[in-house]
């Protein structure tokens, strides 16, 4: 039986941590009630609810596009192809560290990815990166 409206599974059921899904809408409604907040595997503490300080503001963050080149750190892809700004990303996490060497551009995919396994991406910046 399906885990979120309890029907039966006919088909290939979609599967999530043992988690069984009659079809994508109930795998949806399902992930949004029970992955949002204090319940995701990804939860912080409520970290990404804390205030920037006034120091990152669009200079400091222009100032740092323009030190990288205007292009993402990790695929390589420049603002003018995208379209749009580079993410300024925090490379400790913290967002009152604003000092240059802990801030580094990212379009916003891979910005994205950097939101999971923060262990992994701290060392790929401080080590493979930054020299």
């Amino acid at each position: 039986n399906c885990d979120f409206c309890k029907k039966p599974i006919e088909k290939l059921s979609k599967r999530i941590r043992k988690v069984n899904f009659c079809n994508i809408y109930c795998r949806s409604k399902w992930l949004s009630i029970n992955q949002l907040g204090s319940k995701s595997p990804t939860w912080l503490g409520g970290i990404s609810f804390d205030p920037y300080t006034i120091k990152f503001n669009d200079k400091l963050r222009n100032s740092i596009r323009k030190r990288d080149k205007y292009a993402c750190n990790i695929c390589n892809k420049h603002q003018s192809i995208l379209n749009r700004l580079l993410h300024i990303h925090h490379i400790d996490y913290n967002k009152k560290n604003c000092k240059s060497n802990n801030l580094i551009s990212l379009c916003n995919n891979c910005h994205m990815k950097t939101n999971f396994n923060r262990d992994y991406w701290y060392a790929y910046f401080k080590y493979v990166i930054i020299k």
